[in-house]
């Protein structure tokens, strides 16, 4: 995501954000809120504090939303797009 979308999705300008990364800034609490939820984390990680939580073994942010939309295509759909998904990871697992 560049930070032009994450700035439009967060409702502020890119030159906003830009300095959000340069510089220690106070979010508000809201701002903090929608910035953990786009980029899929909680906004304890954003902060940097440990959960004590591990992930699941599940896709998380985008890739999550893409397999939660599959989920609800047809069955035949869903074999379309896994065998290529399979197909894409295997060569992957050879090139590594």
């Amino acid at each position: 995501m560049s930070q032009r979308e994450l700035a439009d999705k967060l409702g502020v300008r890119q030159s906003v954000l830009s300095w959000w990364e340069r510089q220690p800034v106070a979010l508000r609490p809201e701002q903090l809120t929608t910035l953990a939820e786009v980029l899929g984390v909680t906004t304890d990680q954003l902060l940097g504090r440990s959960t004590g939580t591990k992930r699941g073994a599940g896709p998380i942010g985008k890739a999550k939303k893409v397999f939660d939309a599959v989920s609800r295509l047809p069955r035949h759909h869903q074999e379309k797009i896994v065998a290529v998904v399979e197909s894409f990871v295997a060569q992957h697992a050879h090139a590594s």
